[in-house]
């Protein structure tokens, strides 16, 4: 093979590369975009328990795979749901969960779009109040408990005697009542999970005098520990159905790895291209025998120098 015919067929390969590589970027489906008029928000809680998706369908797909579990980077799997541009997870249980899409076109399936939707149907529990009187002063301490085990509790209202609810963050869970009529009080509690949902409980509790005064908030109450002390809740993992041929990976690497190897393989023919190019070649060009002869008188010549070492 001469000289002419290596640069020609190094020209020929890494022009050849170059069209597959231009072919690979090019040719993957498009990433879906998605909306939801249910759940439009990722990271807010709905208490929507029916959840839909709409995309748009470009004229080059010809499929759609959809999916959806309560893991973040599912691959919905090689099988084709159809050509359709909404979907409707109808009853879905509580918790964080995702759907996952991607499209495919003639030249097979682009990348995933992963999408978080949260869901929380259920009012706040074991809402609890308790009244405690203050040593020193004729004001009471509205203690306040409750739960919730999926999306967590925003706030509480308070009303005293229907007046203007008073809103309480639930970090505070304590509520200074520094005014009351005489005779009884009934104090209405409102907790409000982040999807929305509440739970309302009442207390009452009866007084000798009249107490005028400005409501306000205190910090968190007593160090002494009360029956009301905080509870730690366990959130339960809720899930969709898994289909068999849905896989949890943490990305589709197929394309990557592919473009890694065009890219090393094409380095590798530059490098010999360019080693053919500049390494210097002998004048006259040397058969087989002639390189067999060359390495036998080498050999030869290096046996001879070692004998002559151990001559005395």
């Amino acid at each position: 093979m001469n000289k002419k015919t290596i640069v020609l067929f190094t020209f020929f390969s890494l022009f050849s590369l170059f069209i597959i590589l231009s072919k690979t970027l090019s040719a993957a489906a498009p990433l879906p975009v998605v909306s939801s008029p249910t759940h439009p928000e990722e990271e807010k809680w709905y208490p929507e328990k029916n959840a839909t998706f709409r995309w748009s369908l470009p004229a080059s797909v010809t499929g759609v795979n959809i999916f959806g579990d309560t893991f973040p980077n599912t691959d919905p799997g090689p099988k084709e749901d159809g050509r359709f541009s909404s979907h409707t997870f109808k009853d879905v249980s509580e918790g964080v969960h995702y759907f996952h899409i991607k499209y495919k076109d003639d030249s097979g399936w682009g990348d995933i779009l992963h999408r978080k939707f949260q869901i929380d149907s259920q009012p706040p529990h074991s809402l609890e109040l308790e009244i405690q009187d203050q040593t020193d002063s004729d004001e009471k301490i509205l203690l306040i408990q409750a739960q919730d085990q999926t999306s967590g509790i925003l706030k509480y209202e308070i009303i005293l005697n229907d007046e203007k609810p008073i809103s309480l963050s639930y970090a505070k869970k304590s509520f200074l009542i520094d005014h009351y009529e005489k005779g009884e009080n009934t104090i209405q509690v409102k907790a409000i999970d982040l999807a929305g949902n509440s739970s309302t409980q009442k207390i009452s509790f009866n007084a000798e005098s009249e107490l005028s005064n400005i409501a306000k908030t205190l910090p968190p109450v007593p160090k002494t520990k009360t029956k009301l002390e905080e509870k730690t809740v366990r959130t339960p993992k809720a899930s969709l159905p898994h289909p068999q041929n849905a896989t949890n990976t943490t990305r589709d690497a197929t394309g990557f790895y592919l473009l890694m190897i065009i890219l090393i393989t094409a380095t590798l023919l530059v490098v010999w291209f360019l080693f053919i190019i500049f390494w210097p070649r002998p004048r006259k060009e040397m058969t087989w025998k002639d390189h067999v002869r060359t390495l036998l008188r080498t050999t030869r010549k290096k046996k001879k120098k070692k004998r002559k070492r151990f001559i005395l």
